[in-house]
Order: structure tokens, then sequence, then C-alpha cells
């Protein structure tokens, strides 16, 4: 049972509502791949462990605190006898493992998940001690891309490759029972303790004045143009009504700009004036709360 569903990462909206209204800078660019690239792995994961029984308990994209530690957590299990943590990597083509970390064919080294994956095992095991939750937690780290391979990987219980998944899947499965009374708590207590995601230093800098106003493709986003009461993208050929568009305009803009209210004219300006403010106003009356009188209406 799904007791938390998983958010597409913050970061990764704003990088993508940016990218519709200015050029991405390389670092920039670069972040936006991987996080798309990380998010395609994690739903896939998710694909994965659809099959679970009902019993035991799924909580996805967790971040937490303690004592002043922040971790994050992409999948948990709740079962029986144990809590599982689940670290995705959705790591493609060759890496070598030498002197404690992965290495590219380049030689270039990156982070060794393994120890991600052992920092946040033994916060959660800490955070559930502080509230009286004294059962085992086991981290692993799960890599799902058919085409990735690691030379000289260590024999480590925690890395699970896909060709792994099916036997430790059936394990966690027939090592189970229905779930006592005293861990669905447990559940509980790490939904509270979530946190909206973390801020992140790799956050960009811009400025309203400084990106494009326009209305956009929400397949591709290129910039549509106007048909009777429907836009078309000439790239993708794709039809969207002026609603969807619109949504879609107050959504980017809610990402980026989080502290701005949402009002008719604004809206109207974000979008080049190819909407008419008596649409705009429609379709945000319909789809949002109002609140204010006169100039000073907004919608949240």
């Amino acid at each position: 049972m799904i007791m938390k569903e998983r958010q597409p990462p913050f970061l990764m909206k704003v990088l993508q509502a940016l990218e519709r209204r200015k050029i991405l800078n390389e670092k920039e660019e670069t972040l936006k791949r991987r996080l798309v690239k990380g998010w395609h792995g994690e739903l896939i994961f998710d694909q994965m462990m659809k099959e679970l029984p009902d019993h035991m308990l799924i909580l996805k994209d967790l971040n937490l605190k303690h004592k002043g530690s922040k971790f994050q957590i992409d999948t948990v299990v709740i079962e029986s006898q144990c809590v599982h943590l689940y670290e995705v990597k959705y790591h493609e083509g060759n890496y070598f493992y030498k002197d404690n970390e992965f290495q590219l064919s380049s030689g270039k080294g990156i982070l060794n998940p393994f120890h991600q994956s052992s920092r946040a095992r033994t916060l959660l095991t800490q955070l559930l001690e502080d509230h009286d939750f004294f059962v085992p937690v086991k981290a692993h780290v799960i890599f799902p891309h058919p085409h990735f391979y690691l030379y000289q990987a260590p024999k480590l219980k925690e890395f699970i490759f896909l060709s792994q998944w099916k036997d430790h899947f059936t394990e966690l499965i027939q090592n189970t029972s229905s779930i006592p009374n005293r861990l669905q708590p447990i559940a509980d207590l790490l939904c509270s303790k979530h946190r909206e995601q973390f801020s992140s230093e790799d956050s960009p800098v811009f400025h309203y004045d400084q990106l494009k106003k326009d209305v956009f493709c929400p397949h591709c986003s290129s910039v549509i143009r106007s048909e009777t009461r429907t836009f078309m993208c000439d790239n993708c050929e794709l039809r969207s009504t002026t609603e969807m568009v619109l949504l879609q305009a107050v959504e980017d803009l809610r990402v980026l700009f989080p502290k701005r209210r949402i009002t008719t004219p604004l809206i109207h300006e974000w979008c080049k004036g190819k909407i008419s403010k008596k649409r705009i106003q429609r379709v945000l009356s319909k789809n949002f709360e109002k609140a204010g009188i006169g100039r000073g209406i907004h919608y949240f």
C-alpha cells in the first residue's frame, strides 16, 4: 500500500519552466538532464515495486531531518520484520569500481552511492529509535538501467543489479507477513516528518524581466500560435485548449516565482497578451480560489 506518492523534483520543474523562457547555460542544462534521468529511473523503480502486497507500506521520496542532518530517501518499504530503504541509481554504461569509488571509463570518479545509503540508514535508524521504534533498517542501492555494468563490483549485499532484482523481490515478499499494528505508526511518523524538498545550492539565479513572455506547447515547449479556441504547435503538431495552455503558464509562474500573486494582468503579460484578460479571468476563477476585491483580486 502506497502511503506517500513520489513528486517530481522541484529543481527539475524550475529548470524545465526556465528552459521555455530562456536559454539554459551549460551547468543548468547538465543539471536538468541529470535530474530528468534520475526521475525517469525512479519511475521505472516504482513500476518494479507495483506488485508488492498491500500489507507492505511504501513511502516514496522522503526528505527528512534528524538532529540538524538532512537526508533524502528515494523509497522506503515497511514490512513485518524490517524497514527497507532503497536508493535508486539510474546509471548507464560501463563503470569501474576502484579505490572504493565508481569510475567512468575515462577514469573520472563519482560518488559511491553505498556511502549515501549507509548515511541515510544510520540517520533513519536514529530517528526511529528516538521515537521508540527499535526495528532493523536495511539499506539497498538499486541499479535499474538495463545498460549499466559495474566492472570489479564489490560483493556488497546492499547493491542490487537488475539481474538480481527478481530474487530480491521474491525474498522480500516471502520473508514477511501482515504488518503488526506496532509498525503502522512508523509510516505515520515518517510522513509527518517529511518536509518539502530542501533548497539547493544549485538553484539557478534569474529575474522576471529576463524571461521570455509567450505561450508554449505542453509537449515540446515550442512557442505555439493561436487558432479558433485552441493553440497549435507547428513543431510537434499538438493542438491544445486555451485552458490547458493557461494552466501550464500559471504553473510555470508559480514554480519560478512562488511569492508573486497570481492576477489576471500578470498572467496576461506572462502570456505576451495572446490570451484575452476575460478568458484568463474565466479560467482562473474556474481552477483557483479567489481572494481580494477590485484591483486586489488574486488567485491561489
